[in-house]
């Protein structure tokens, strides 16, 4: 049996934003519109998604992971950075766009 690696991808959008809600958290605290969040979704997942899309898939993201139907997001751990002589070293974003 052949497997298409597009099979094993999630099929509703509530699952693909699952992995981001602490980046999307921490943007909404920052003031980010649900547009721009929408347009890092759209460019990190391949596909299209609305600002609105990306705000109800979030709330439902959100409410599956309190209550335990999906696997809260994995915790990022940066990896260690060596400064450019003259730079300090940035904490990583843990795959996530910076919006």
């Amino acid at each position: 049996m052949n497997v298409n690696l597009k099979d094993l991808r999630p099929e509703r959008l509530t699952a693909k934003v699952a992995p981001h809600v602490d980046a999307i958290r921490a943007a909404r605290a920052r003031g980010v519109g649900w547009r721009a969040i929408a347009e890092a979704l759209s460019s990190e997942l391949g596909e299209p998604v609305g600002a609105e899309s990306a705000r109800r898939a979030f709330g439902r993201a959100v409410h599956q992971i309190d209550v335990g139907r999906l696997a809260p997001p994995a915790p990022t751990v940066a990896a260690p950075q060596q400064a450019v002589a003259g730079q300090q070293a940035t904490p990583s974003t843990g795959g996530f766009k910076s919006i």
